[in-house]
């Protein structure tokens, strides 16, 4: 599933970004976000994962940890805020360092 994810992910920020840049001219923003590893039930109860699978798979995340729901809210509420009138065609990612 990894394999296919990359070029989905990347599909979907060409077509990102293209809808930004047709949509600059009507005042519209468009933005991406990718969160990464968050701790979460997806993980525990989705994904079957024990607490040491977890532990282990937050030590490739360069910040040494998985993400929280508050770290995630904090970005989604940045990129519905007044703070980003001139943020268009970006991806906003919440992933502390992670790869795609």
């Amino acid at each position: 599933m990894q394999v296919a994810a990359i070029p989905a992910k990347l599909a979907l920020e060409c077509m990102m970004k293209r809808m930004a840049k047709d949509s600059a001219k009507d005042n519209i923003l468009i933005n991406m976000f990718c969160p990464g590893f968050i701790r979460s039930k997806f993980q525990t109860q989705v994904m079957k994962r024990s607490e040491e699978e977890i532990r282990r798979r937050a030590e490739y995340v360069p910040l040494k940890r998985s993400g929280t729901y508050e770290e995630v809210a904090e970005a989604y509420f940045y990129l519905l805020s007044e703070n980003t009138t001139f943020v268009t065609g970006e991806v906003l990612n919440v992933k502390g360092g992670d790869g795609i």
